[in-house]
């Protein structure tokens, strides 16, 4: 995360919105409007931020290792700090998750956003 940006919100910071409340369309990193997701590729899940299968493009993000089946997860654009990306933790045996951080209208403090 570069020093210009805020920094992560975590859950116990202010409520997540949980995937089945976001709405229908395309996710973009709201400091450059980089597309990251689609709706399409949301699923419910326990934690308490978006789950995400798949990015939308192979660009859309760029990932650091953190363990073993963690990856660190930034705007492959801008390198805003998005998330995380669990390894064999998708709806499907063998997928991943994208447990991608998200408070709505908050401005600056966005991390990812729908594009309108």
């Amino acid at each position: 995360m570069t020093s210009d940006l805020l920094p992560a919100v975590t859950s116990d910071l202010l409520p997540a919105v949980t995937s089945d409340l976001l709405p229908a369309g395309l996710y973009v990193c709201s400091r450059c409007l980089h597309p990251l997701f689609s709706s399409r590729s949301k699923f419910p899940h326990s934690s308490p931020w978006p789950a995400f299968r798949d990015t939308l493009r192979e660009d859309s993000v760029t990932k650091m290792m953190e363990t073993l089946t963690a990856f660190k997860v930034l705007c492959g654009k801008c390198g805003s700090g998005l998330g995380h990306q669990f390894l064999n933790d998708g709806p499907e045996n063998g997928t991943s998750r994208h447990s991608i951080h998200f408070i709505p209208n908050k401005g600056t403090g966005t991390q990812f956003s729908l594009r309108p």
